[in-house]
């Protein structure tokens, strides 16, 4: 069994650490992400009424979204990783995204990936009342790479990007599977009417 190394690296404003745990996943430390009212009621409704636990269901909203856009993530990984110096995407550069280590400076200057799966999802407000605690959000190894390719996607930081894939996820998923759920248990049926 492989012991927990953990990693520490600077993500934006915020110092992140990525604990790896045995075998391939990962604990990512997020103080807090953003999310407006509704965003937040969907998330604690499916907690409360469907059964998730608050930290098992962020491991799922990354999960959905890794899967999702994961040949987007394979190509702009390409990308970063020879504009880094990198002969290609594997090895060390899949290791520095997937545990937040220092990656090296660009060779030249950021490169122009692709549109993003998030360009849509506009940032949310940093405001206080926004803000919520969540401590961290375990993941499988790719999906922390992923996470972490994202941020850089995105030139943003680690708490806006897990919010924006937050709003992504429940923008494609509340109504075609959270909400079916609800109304089977208020109409008492696997059929129910919405």
């Amino acid at each position: 069994m492989s012991q927990a190394v953990p990693r520490t690296a600077k993500t934006g404003n915020l110092a992140s650490e990525v604990e790896r745990l045995p075998v391939v996943a990962c604990n990512v430390a997020v103080s807090y992400i953003y999310a407006i009212p509704d965003t937040w009621e969907k998330y604690i409704k499916a907690c409360e009424e469907l059964g998730w636990n608050k930290k098992t269901l962020l491991t799922q909203l990354l999960h959905s979204y890794g899967s999702v856009h994961l040949s987007y993530y394979q190509k702009a990984a390409e990308i970063d990783a020879l504009a880094r110096g990198f002969k290609g995407h594997q090895g060390e550069h899949y290791s520095l995204l997937r545990d937040w280590g220092e990656l090296p400076r660009y060779t030249e200057t950021q490169p122009a990936f692709e549109r993003s799966p998030l360009v849509d999802i506009h940032e949310v407000s940093a405001n206080a009342e926004y803000r919520r605690r969540i401590g961290s959000v375990n993941c499988s190894g790719r999906n922390s790479a992923i996470l972490n390719l994202t941020t850089i996607v995105e030139r943003s930081n680690l708490p806006q990007t897990l919010s924006r894939i937050m709003l992504w996820h429940f923008d494609h998923y509340w109504n075609r599977g959270y909400v079916l759920q609800l109304r089977s248990d208020e109409q008492e049926t696997l059929t129910p009417e919405l």
